[in-house]
């Protein structure tokens, strides 16, 4: 383990600490939240635009996973991660996105904000930005997949989705494990 955190860049502006995110909105309290994206995302990448995207995506999880609408969670991301940047979270920015973890988290809650209720169009929105859109997908599906209510995606897509040792079994065992832990909340 010494060895490996020797090895860590851990000066890193890239969307790693963001992609890990999302999954961070299950948690109990939204003190926790911030606290865990900011110690995650320190650990590789330990600049303010690392944990500030860290923080942003973790708390627009967080908040929708408790039934916030997404303009009010998009609200709480820009003042949760103000003590590291304090920009506009919610803007389509330069074209293609770039692999940076601002740019990435701006086009993906743009594209939330745009198309929270049809997902489909929103995976068609951000492949149309060009650039790192695979990361922009996932957080942004990454974070729509804590809402209440489930996204329901056409057939053809687990019928399609590769199946090797990460593919669609894998996703599912940990979809499974997570609702083992952290069941979903109920709406109501």
């Amino acid at each position: 383990v010494d060895e490996f955190l020797k090895r860590l860049d851990t000066d890193s502006t890239r969307s790693g600490a963001a992609m890990r995110s999302a999954v961070l909105g299950v948690l109990q309290k939204q003190s926790d939240v911030v606290r865990i994206a900011a110690l995650q995302a320190a650990i590789t990448h330990n600049t303010k635009e690392g944990i500030a995207s860290s923080v942003a995506v973790a708390t627009v999880a967080w908040w929708i996973r408790n039934g916030a609408n997404v303009s009010d969670a998009l609200e709480q991301a820009q003042l949760a991660a103000a003590p590291w940047i304090d920009i506009d979270w919610c803007v389509l920015p330069n074209l293609p996105v770039s692999y940076h973890g601002v740019p990435c988290v701006q086009a993906a809650l743009y594209a939330l904000k745009l198309h929270f209720d049809d997902p489909c169009t929103m995976i068609k929105t951000i492949i149309s930005y060009g650039g790192d859109t695979d990361t922009v997908a996932a957080i942004a599906v990454g974070i729509r997949s804590m809402a209440p209510n489930p996204i329901v995606w056409p057939a053809w897509c687990n019928a399609t989705l590769e199946n090797g040792p990460f593919g669609l079994d894998f996703l599912q065992n940990v979809d499974a494990q997570l609702k083992m832990v952290w069941p979903a909340l109920d709406p109501h």
